[in-house]
């Protein structure tokens, strides 16, 4: 079966950031406040490269899927998978559905999150010839937030990928000339490339 390609778009971003502006002072070794704004935007940077980098979602954030039809199983980008808010369909006559939870069923077990239909069901048709004709919107992320806390804490790996990278920025501020490259640091590839989800 031909692959059907996946188009993202980012829908609602984390409400927090996975290591705090203290933890990367302590990282750094920086003994004052006075970098604090700082520091948070290099989180903030570092946070966004370290998730383009590995494929994955680290707090959670809200996403739309949509491809231009049903495939056997929907596999979802931005991994980890926290739950499907709806799948949205335009049928042959060109109508916006919304598709019953009860026809589909959705894995989280494993890292990439999967849609199918349900023992004994089967996809809808969606009207030939249309973009995004099947759109899934769902929260990803490795840690859930409830209100404004956050449950539990991103793997060891991506968040020491984030110190890393982000101390990184604080100590190199300027743009490398010639003969004064800074690159960055071995280590910090090492963690994205193990954590880095591949085939989607």
């Amino acid at each position: 079966m031909p692959h059907i390609p996946v188009h993202t778009a980012l829908l609602t971003p984390a409400p927090l950031a996975p290591v705090s502006v203290a933890d990367l002072q302590s990282h750094t070794v920086v003994e004052h406040d006075d970098d604090d704004d700082l520091l948070a935007i290099y989180i903030d940077v570092a946070t966004a490269q370290v998730q383009a980098d590995t494929g994955r979602a680290i707090v959670k954030q809200q996403w739309q899927a949509s491809l231009e039809c049903f495939p056997a199983v929907i596999y979802l980008p931005k991994p980890p998978l926290l739950a499907v808010e709806s799948i949205k369909y335009f049928d042959t006559d060109g109508v916006e559905q919304t598709l019953d939870p009860a026809d589909y069923q959705v894995s989280t077990i494993g890292i990439v999150g999967r849609i199918a239909p349900a023992p004994g069901a089967s996809w809808p048709s969606v009207q030939a010839g249309r973009f995004n004709g099947v759109n899934v919107v769902y929260q990803a992320g490795h840690v859930d937030v409830v209100g404004d806390v956050a449950q539990g804490e991103a793997p060891a790996q991506l968040r020491q990928a984030i110190y890393l990278l982000a101390a990184h920025f604080y100590e190199n501020r300027e743009a490398s000339a010639p003969g004064n490259i800074s690159e960055t640091p071995m280590a910090y590839q090492m963690l994205v490339d193990s954590m880095a989800v591949s085939g989607l």
